[in-house]
Formats: structure tokens, sequence, C-alpha cells
């Protein structure tokens, strides 16, 4: 699989965009559930626990990418094994928006 290739001035993007939402980070996680469930209202039953739980959990995810912008390879084992259990749980890429 290619690797992503994050350029300075994209880090830089990231930091300050997620500088912006940071303080929203559960309204946003909401919205992306809501519109998820909305794109695809099967997707919902791939959903086992609490949804506040699930956008926490999505939340801290983005922030440990953040704090690991400079260092991708620190998660990339996480990310390997975050796509591995999604694979188990059925999840398709035209699940999500197109």
């Amino acid at each position: 699989m290619e690797k992503l290739k994050i350029t300075d001035q994209d880090k830089q993007i990231l930091r300050k965009s997620w500088n912006l939402l940071v303080d929203f980070s559960e309204e946003i996680s909401v919205y992306h559930y809501e519109s998820l469930f909305k794109y695809d209202p099967k997707v919902k039953l791939l959903f086992k626990r609490d949804m506040r739980n699930h956008g926490l959990i999505l939340m801290d995810f983005f922030q440990t990418l953040m704090d690991q912008i400079e260092n991708l390879s620190v998660v990339e084992p996480y990310l390997q094994r975050l796509g591995i259990r999604h694979k188990g749980y059925r999840v398709k890429k035209n699940n999500y928006y197109k």
C-alpha cells in the first residue's frame, strides 16, 4: 500500500484547522455520525456501543494524529490494526460519502 505524503504546508493547514475545530469536537462527531447514517442508514447496525462514546473515540483519534503529525510512523501500526478491525466489521468504502 502506498504511503500518504504530507507536506509541511499540509501539516500547517491541518494544525490550524484542528485548532479551530477542537473546541467543537463533540458537535462535530455527532454531525459526522448523523451524516453517515443519513447517507447509508444500514451502517447504523454496525455500531453496538453508545454513539457518544464512538464520537469521543473518533475525536481522541484525531487529537492523537495531530499530536503525532511530525512522526506519523508512530500511529501507523494503530492505523493498520484499525483498518483490519473495520474490515472485520464489514465496513466498505461505499458506506462513506462519495
